[in-house]
């Protein structure tokens, strides 16, 4: 989490130190001995604040348990946050679970951030699929979400489910916005 470099921040006082935090653990098991761990996490670069989800490898013999790799970064959330009065960890989300063999849904809180965090290209307040072999991360797009299913995203409209894929609901998407 590199907690040292972020005391020494001449804005530390910004980023209060007891609200960063591992947000969550997830084990996924490989074979009777091999696990997989996931951890999200605060980390400051010097700068500023990332959001990171990290893994390493478990081994497992009896009761044993050892880390047999190193840790490796995933993913960084979007964007890096500045220490700016009013950012807080609590709010970090970091909930996880898997979606199929090959991906994990992330929830990441928006840090207090505000509507700076709803922006598109904002990893905060969002809930990322994360392609586990890549680190890549999927966010859906308002305009996504709507077209896959428009009842979950608007309750009562008029509009029924298009039974598409996620990749369908992309094209669609990119489509419409002329990319």
């Amino acid at each position: 989490m590199n907690k040292a470099e972020l005391q020494a921040h001449p804005n530390r006082e910004n980023f209060p130190l007891s609200q960063f935090r591992v947000a969550d653990i997830l084990l996924k098991r490989h074979s009777a001995e091999q696990y997989e761990l996931f951890v999200p996490h605060h980390y400051f670069t010097g700068t500023c604040l990332r959001f990171r989800l990290s893994s390493t490898t478990l081994m497992q013999q009896g009761a044993a348990v050892s880390v047999s790799s190193a840790w490796r970064t995933m993913f960084d959330a979007e964007p890096c946050i500045p220490p700016i009065p009013g950012i807080r960890g609590e709010v970090a989300g970091g909930r996880m679970v898997t979606d199929g063999p090959d991906h994990l849904l992330v929830a990441i809180g928006d840090h207090g951030y505000g509507s700076r965090s709803q922006a598109s290209n904002s990893h905060l307040g969002k809930l990322v699929r994360v392609e586990i072999e890549t680190g890549q991360p999927e966010t859906p797009t308002h305009l996504e979400r709507f077209i896959a299913n428009p009842q979950a995203f608007a309750p009562g409209t008029s509009k029924s489910s298009l039974n598409i894929t996620p990749a369908e609901a992309r094209a669609i998407a990119d489509f419409i916005e002329g990319d």
